[in-house]
């Protein structure tokens, strides 16, 4: 966490030319919340640091989260302060990343102009009637399982289970199957999802029961069932915010693809066209 508001800290302090009398933030009716060696720090830039390191302080209470803001902020300022007294904002290296964030600054403006503002919540409501609300609830059961190569092993292993062996760590110390370090445990399983011969012995045992051996193509199986449920239906705001996330991904590659028709786009280094264009093809080693 610090690292990376460190990092954004140096970027910011690149960027910020602090030139502004402390009276120009008034002037344009935006609130000063602090003041760094008589240069302002706005509501607008509590915002912006905000969408910036705002996801690094998710889980920091919101009053902390506040003072962590205003702290970067500072540092911020101090930064560029720095900077500027050093004339680092005159030096070739300045221009140059100015002139990068410049463009992803316009990247962001356009992206939220065209594309996030392009998405509404009644948009992801309709796919989610479309789409989810339409699905009947699913029965699952809480599964676990020893894997072995032969019939023989698992018969053995049932009569142990009989005798009263715990039939976790049996699965530790006999399964062949990945799931043997998790004591065999395999989570709650909806229908359609594993193979034919287990999933019918599966949702016909009871809460607690063990199978017979099961033949798969994986081997055999003992299995017990530790739990059933109906799978609920999840509710618009459980997945609301998924659903804007693909809407908005769709937009962006609707709206990005025709700029791309659009453009005249020129690789004139040879080595990064031609391994642009195996990209394109996908014929990168291992793809």
């Amino acid at each position: 966490m610090i690292r990376k508001i460190y990092t954004l800290a140096f970027v910011a302090a690149m960027l910020a030319v602090p030139i502004e009398p402390a009276s120009a933030a008034d002037d344009a009716g935006d609130k000063v919340v602090a003041r760094v060696d008589g240069v302002d720090i706005t509501g607008s830039d509590f915002r912006l640091a905000e969408t910036d390191i705002g996801p690094e302080l998710i889980n920091v209470p919101e009053d902390r989260r506040r003072v962590e803001i205003l702290d970067y902020l500072i540092m911020n300022r101090l930064l560029a302060n720095a900077a500027v007294k050093e004339k680092l904002d005159t030096s070739s290296d300045f221009k140059l990343r100015l002139k990068y964030y410049r463009g992803r600054a316009l990247q962001d403006a356009f992206i939220e102009k065209k594309i996030n503002a392009a998405i509404s919540e009644e948009a992801a409501k309709k796919i989610y009637d479309q789409q989810v609300g339409s699905v009947k609830p699913q029965e699952e059961v809480h599964a676990r399982h020893i894997l072995v190569k032969e019939e023989e092993e698992a018969k053995k292993l049932i009569k142990e289970l009989a005798n009263g062996k715990d039939f976790a760590e049996l699965a530790k110390k006999e399964s062949k199957g990945p799931s043997a370090a998790q004591g065999g445990d395999l989570g709650y399983i909806p229908k359609g999802r594993t193979f034919k011969e287990f999933e019918e012995t599966a949702f016909a045992l009871k809460v607690g029961e063990i199978s017979e051996p099961v033949k798969t193509k994986a081997g055999w199986h003992v299995i017990k069932i530790e739990d059933r449920r109906t799978r609920p239906i999840p509710t618009f705001d459980v997945v609301k915010e998924r659903l804007l996330a693909s809407l908005r991904q769709r937009k962006a590659q609707e709206v990005i693809g025709g700029l791309h028709q659009k453009a005249k786009i020129e690789v004139l280094d040879e080595d990064l066209k031609k391994l642009r264009k195996q990209a394109t093809r996908g014929s990168f080693s291992g793809q």
